[in-house]
């Protein structure tokens, strides 16, 4: 008897498209689109969902960066990120928001 049943990347790829995902990528995209207006060659990132200071859903999105809290849905959703910027040539990192302590901003160079 054949067992059909979906492989796990399978069933990580099915959390790649999300609304959370798509949001994130657009502001990055945008700030990207800003500061080359300006001529600028990198820009950081924060006030958005994984990211905004004093949201406890941005404090839990940096302590699974950091290693502090297990939650493989939101470090798949960061890699994704990553990985969507990555792939296009620009170097993305997660750098700790001095101003908080315990949120990030995401940097990005091209």
């Amino acid at each position: 008897m054949s067992c059909e049943f979906p492989s796990a990347a399978d069933m990580r790829n099915r959390k790649k498209i999300s609304v959370e995902i798509l949001d994130e990528i657009c502001a990055i995209k945008r700030a990207i689109l800003l500061a080359d207006e300006a001529c600028n060659l990198e820009t950081c990132v924060d006030g958005t969902m994984m990211t905004t200071a004093g949201s406890e859903i941005s404090e839990a999105y940096y302590k699974v960066w950091k290693g502090l809290e297990d939650d493989r849905t939101k470090e798949l959703q960061m890699n994704e990120i990553i990985s969507c910027f990555e792939d296009s040539g620009y170097t993305i990192t997660r750098v700790t928001n001095c101003d908080t302590g315990d949120t990030f901003k995401w940097c990005i160079v091209w």
